[in-house]
This record gives C-alpha cells, structure tokens and sequence, in this order.
C-alpha cells in the first residue's frame, strides 16, 4: 500500500504514512477553528486615494492645458474626461477592494478573505507557521493619513507566501491589539 498524500510505501494497512496522518489531524484541527478574536479590515478613504493618484490628475491638467493652448478645445475636454474617467475607476476598484478584503484572527491561525471578482482568494496560515507580524507605513501619504500595511510573513517561504492587508488604519493600535487578544507566539 501506498501513502494517499506522499506516495510513500506503507508497512501497514492504512491510508496515511505517519508523517502525513500527522499533517491531516492538523489540518482538521485548524478547519475546526472558526471562532474569530479579532477583524481587521482595510479601510477606504477617498481623499487618501485621491491623494496617492495625483500622477493622473497631473497629467490629466498637463493635457488639457497643451490640447486647449494648441488650439484643440475637443481634444482638451476629451482628454479631461478621460483623466477623469481613470481616477473614478481606480476610486470604485480601491472601494470594492475596501468592502471585500479582511484578515480574521482565531484561536489557531489567521485567515485572508478576499472577495474580489476574478482575484478572489483564501489565504489560511496556522500560528505555528508565524515568522513575523510587521505593521509599515511605505509612503509619506500613508504617515500623513495614519494608514499603513500589516504584513504576516511566514516561517517557510519568501515574501509572497505570507498575508498582506494594505490601508490598515491606525495600525499600530490594530498591532497592539493583536498582541493583547491573539496568542501568537513568534519564535525569535
């Protein structure tokens, strides 16, 4: 007989080696879990997000400005709605995303949710697999904002295999409650 999950050659009669057995009773134990101790969700503020797109508003200017003193008047208008256009999109998908991302502690392991159409995903990390919970403001428009990303990196990959909530507001407030009501214990 074979192991079901590794293939490996089994001694008795069974479906799992013990290493794997080992690794589905932990699996059952976390799908177990499902009282949450803490939310935390990203929060959507619209002058935030204004202010992290001027890049388009800049050009939008710039090109009306060039297409009205050109002599233009249609092309300028155009591409002021364009421009604009742009800025709603990237305002509604920074809402949507807003409304439908979350991180929800538990008892044993946090989970992502994200809802989003197309991208949509679950992400679950048992605590045993916490490396590290970091709380980082990237730019000075999050300082400024008092907004920030929490980042749960995990003990067995690289960067992109861990959790990541962008726009967290009052962030080092949500870390400390992290600390005070989720017993996560990260290895030094």
């Amino acid at each position: 007989m074979e192991c079901r999950r590794c293939g490996a050659v089994l001694r008795k009669e069974g479906d799992f080696c013990p290493k794997c057995y080992k690794e589905v009773l932990e699996e059952e134990e976390l799908k177990k879990d499902v009282v949450p101790l803490l939310t935390v969700k990203r929060k959507y503020k619209p002058g935030f997000h204004v202010r992290q797109r001027w890049d388009v508003i800049v050009i939008t200017i710039l090109t009306v400005l060039s297409c009205i003193t050109a002599g233009h008047i249609f092309v300028g208008i155009l591409s002021g709605i364009v421009g604009f256009a742009i800025l709603l999109a990237y305002m509604a998908f920074q809402k949507m995303l807003a409304a439908k991302e979350k991180v929800v502690f538990y008892e044993k392991k946090v989970v992502k949710y994200s809802k989003v159409p197309f991208f949509g995903s679950t992400k679950e990390v048992a605590y045993k697999d916490i490396k590290d919970i970091t709380y980082y403001q990237q730019t000075w428009r999050q300082k400024r904002a008092n907004m920030g990303d929490i980042v749960v990196y995990v003990k067995y990959t690289g960067y992109f295999g861990g959790i990541k909530l962008d726009n967290v507001e009052n962030g080092t407030e949500v870390i400390q409650e992290i600390i005070e009501k989720v017993p996560i214990r990260v290895e030094e």
